[in-house]
């Protein structure tokens, strides 16, 4: 389990935490509110992306476990982001009361995008529960004070591999169903495929 930072420890230096910025051409490391997947549903992506092997010649592997995940709010960039940014973000996620819930992730698609290859995804139901705890990490985070970086969106999707090959738009037969446990504030290191888990919830107990 990832050391969670405590909350003081970002309150009491407001200074940005990289104070170098770093040149676009070397990219920037989105900081965002996600629901990370992890591998208990791994064995049910894997036969949805194996049938996609065999009936429209994706080649790409599925995702690791390790980044397997539904992003909810977008909060910034790393090197953008002070001390104190970080402290509204985990004083947010603090004051959400959270309790477990079931999605099904009931269609398939490839998003289009102008460069790279697609990403095939899969996507829950218009009235996924997901909806309601990013709206209260949204306005959390407006309330005290932090305006964030990233419009409301509500294409929840979790991306399986990234394929030359467009898979087209199907409702499944048998989608898969997810447990959500908790969520977490995500550093996505970028053109790594690595994650550092900032802070994570419910709280995990110690001793």
């Amino acid at each position: 389990m990832t050391d969670l930072p405590q909350l003081s420890r970002f309150a009491e230096d407001t200074r940005p935490l990289k104070s170098i910025r770093v040149p676009p051409r070397q990219g920037r490391d989105p900081v965002f509110f996600a629901v990370l997947v992890g591998g208990a549903i791994r064995p049910a992506l894997q036969e949805i992306v194996d049938e996609q092997r065999r009936l429209h010649g994706i080649t790409a592997a599925l995702l690791p476990a390790t980044t397997l995940h539904i992003s909810l709010v977008g909060v910034g960039f790393y090197q953008e982001l002070s001390g104190s940014d970080l402290a509204v973000a985990m004083a947010t996620g603090d004051a959400i009361g959270f309790s477990p819930f079931d999605i099904a992730l009931t269609r398939l698609a490839s998003f289009r995008r102008k460069v790279g290859s697609p990403p095939m995804v899969l996507r829950p139901g218009s009235d996924t529960p997901l909806v309601e705890l990013a709206r209260l990490l949204r306005w959390g985070m407006l309330e005290r004070g932090f305006e964030v970086r990233s419009a409301p969106s509500e294409a929840f999707h979790l991306t399986l591999c990234y394929d030359r090959v467009h898979a087209p738009e199907i409702a499944l037969e048998r989608p898969p169903t997810l447990r959500v446990d908790g969520f977490a504030l995500v550093r996505s290191f970028y053109g790594q495929g690595r994650y550092e888990v900032i802070g994570e919830w419910p709280r995990q107990r110690t001793g």
